[in-house]
């Protein structure tokens, strides 16, 4: 062992080149005209991100959005990402792409200022963080929303060790606030894990109270999560907590050698024998010879860090992916010393170079055996760029073994150990032009100008097409079409109503009647199926129809009470006999309405924006206004200028008791808990202030350097 002195002082000169490298190694994103080539990314991920800025472009927080279902939380949704402010600058998606880059730099400024700190040269900080921008892992979480926290791991890692500094205890509380904002409650508790594992120390003697290390730890993380309660409390005050859950198929552990990209939606490059059929990321490559090189700079407190991580993985406190990702990035910053012992010949690096080879040999040997045997077309290009960097691997250790020291070995060796990477990113992410997800799609254009709100009724699975992103975008997959103001009404967003999949499946019998119910006139079928229908466009084996519905908001003179949600969608639904034409079931106890007074009354849609929704509805008796919006907290509303009380309808939408005549109904949305959460953020960011003010830097002996370990 041996003692490296921290080596902060060449930042600028570290920045720009790292810039600049990410900038070419995403050429095509930031100015080719191309965009990722991911299902995903553009049709769950992006539209709720895209939604949440152009709403605060607007000058509203991003409280509703009408691009779900019947309508969904936005920011009280912490998966959806509004909460974090530099989301917001992104209204579109070329915006959020070179986001998603400007990310990627963070991340690779972060790595290599903290490689710096350990003792690193400076070619081997920047090559520890294109390590990170080209591993599929980290990339993988930029294409499931992921990245916008795991950017901020390693400036908490380098924070966490500088605690004792003033700049370093408010970038540590900083950080962990963004990432607690970016809404991955997984990625926070690794943030956190990260924080108390490399920042926790003994308080010397001598050392004041305020100017402790294990004090501004504990005021920085405090800080950081008070930051973080704008988004949680909101989500935990709408009963939108939950933490989404995945295992990590064994199987899958050989693309971390291998690049691929296994989980993708993509059936040319997915594959379910290996990733899993909930597989989340789409790749998890990180590298053979990184994570050989990654084995020269563990030190006693990373090595906790990443064994409490890999326990996250292991119990499922979130995806295992995302931990995956965040293990991805330490071994990325810690290969920084395993490249200096590189370019110094140091034989423990040549030797952990050539293990690197023989793993990566014997995975692509069983890919090609795999190959053989099953029909995966996508494997040619792994088994290709896989063998270019197993020859990558092989010439760094014949040049570090038997080259002596030039002027030349040290760039080239770079070179080799970041070409495997750089080389797999057409693999890993590909791309495709962005024209497919910026165009208005034919169906959107076909639908035309109309009133809100507009949505449409998806098959979740369409067979008889190719389930590739042109196809899926053309069809109105996921919730891509919420950029031309179309809503899907049955998707898998996380903030719809925890009744509604059970509301779907009881209507599995007769779809017809939920859409006519909750006013959906727009209809994806088979082709075969549009006889004598009006059909308003085709696409391959589909065409979109239109169909009568009953209006967005109605007078129901018809109603009944209901306190079981399975005996109210047997009433809604039923398997035999006819279901309800007209009448409501509403959650609670009440008095029924007489046998059949009529039909449903349209209401007049005034304003139907986002939180707001104004209507004009004439009752001939008492009755219920019922609106087809999502049942969530947060709503109110005011019956000529009145609060009123609502009611659940039908499980699903809402409802409010209105007298005989003409009404004002005004509903409106206010992100729930969103008061203390922006107090208790206001605290974090005060605390924040008064830890750069108060005391200087500690005694740096309380702090000893970093050690290099090799």
């Amino acid at each position: 062992m041996r003692r490296a002195e921290p080596r902060d002082g060449t930042t600028p000169r570290l920045a720009l080149a790292l810039v600049a490298l990410v900038i070419v190694i995403c050429a095509r994103i930031v100015a080719g005209g191309q965009t990722w080539n991911d299902i995903a990314y553009h049709t769950q991920v992006a539209p709720p991100r895209l939604a949440a800025a152009e709403q605060v472009q607007h000058r509203e927080l991003p409280a509703w959005w009408e691009g779900a279902g019947l309508g969904v939380p936005l920011l009280a949704e912490p998966s959806h990402g509004a909460a974090y402010p530099i989301v917001w600058l992104a209204s579109t998606p070329r915006a959020l792409d070179w986001l998603v880059v400007g990310h990627l730099a963070w991340l690779a400024l972060g790595i290599a200022i903290w490689a710096r700190r350990r003792g690193a040269s400076e070619l081997a900080a920047v090559g520890a963080g294109l390590f990170a921008v080209t591993a599929g892992a980290v990339l993988g979480t930029g294409l499931r929303g992921a990245l916008f926290g795991v950017a901020y791991l390693p400036w908490i890692a380098w924070a966490a060790e500088a605690v004792r500094e003033r700049r370093a205890a408010v970038v540590l509380g900083a950080s962990i606030g963004m990432v607690a904002l970016a809404g991955e409650p997984g990625l926070l508790v690794d943030a956190l894990v990260l924080a108390i594992a490399l920042g926790a120390r003994r308080t010397r003697p001598g050392v004041s109270l305020a100017r402790a290390p294990g004090t501004r730890l504990a005021v920085a993380i405090a800080a950081g999560l008070a930051i973080g309660a704008f988004q949680w409390v909101p989500a935990i005050a709408g009963g939108l907590v939950h933490i989404r859950r995945g295992g990590l198929p064994i199987a899958r552990l050989l693309e971390l050698v291998v690049p691929g990209s296994f989980g993708s939606q993509d059936p040319a490059r997915g594959l379910a024998a290996l990733a899993g059929t909930h597989a989340w990321l789409p790749s998890l490559y990180v590298g053979a010879g990184v994570l050989a090189l990654a084995t020269l700079g563990v030190t006693r407190r990373i090595a906790i860090a990443a064994a409490a991580i890999f326990v996250l993985a292991i119990v499922q406190l979130g995806t295992a992916e995302n931990h995956v990702a965040v293990l991805a990035v330490l071994a990325a910053a810690r290969a920084a010393d395993g490249l200096d012992a590189l370019f110094e010949g140091d034989r423990s690096a040549v030797r952990a170079l050539a293990v690197a080879a023989a793993v990566s040999f014997i995975a692509l040997l069983s890919i090609f055996a795999y190959r053989r045997y099953h029909e995966a077309p996508g494997l040619e290009h792994t088994l290709a760029h896989g063998a270019i960097g197993l020859l990558c691997i092989v010439a760094a250790v014949l040049i570090a073994w038997r080259v002596s020291p030039a002027a030349w070995r040290t760039p080239v060796l770079l070179a080799l150990a970041v070409a495997p990477g750089v080389g797999a990113l057409g693999v890993v992410a590909p791309t495709v032009e962005r024209s497919v997800v910026e165009d208005e799609p034919p169906w959107v254009q076909a639908i035309g100008q109309r009133q809100a709100p507009l949505r449409v009724y998806r098959p979740s699975v369409m067979p008889d097409l190719p389930v590739e992103l042109p196809d899926e975008i053309a069809t109105l997959a996921g919730t891509a079409s919420a950029r031309w103001g179309l809503a899907v009404s049955q998707t898998a967003d996380p903030a719809r109503p925890p009744l509604t999949d059970h509301t779907w499946l009881a209507a599995a019998h007769d779809g017809g009647a939920l859409l006519e119910r909750f006013g959906i006139g727009l209809v994806i079928v088979p082709a075969q199926m549009i006889a004598g229908m009006t059909t308003l466009g085709q696409h391959g084996a589909y065409a979109l129809i239109e169909l009568p519905a009953a209006p967005p908001a109605a007078v129901a003179l018809d109603w009944a009470f209901s306190t079981d949600p399975d005996e109210t969608l047997r009433t809604l639904f039923p398997t035999t006999g006819k279901p309800l034409a007209s009448a409501i079931v509403l959650a609670g106890h009440g008095t029924p309405s007489q046998e059949s007074t009529g039909e449903l009354v349209p209401c007049t849609v005034a304003q139907w924006d986002t939180a707001a929704i104004d209507l004009a509805c004439t009752a001939p008796e008492p009755a219920y206004a019922v609106v087809s919006s999502s049942a969530t907290p947060g709503w109110s509303v005011t019956v000529d200028d009145r609060d009123a009380p609502w009611l659940t309808a039908d499980l699903i939408r809402r409802a409010v008791a209105i007298p005989a005549g003409a009404h004002r109904i005004a509903w409106r949305y206010s992100i729930p808990g969103l008061p203390l959460g922006l107090a208790l953020a206001g605290l974090g960011i005060a605390l924040l202030v008064a830890l750069s003010l108060v005391g200087g830097a500690a005694d740096r002996s309380a702090d000893p350097a970093p050690v290099r370990t090799r």
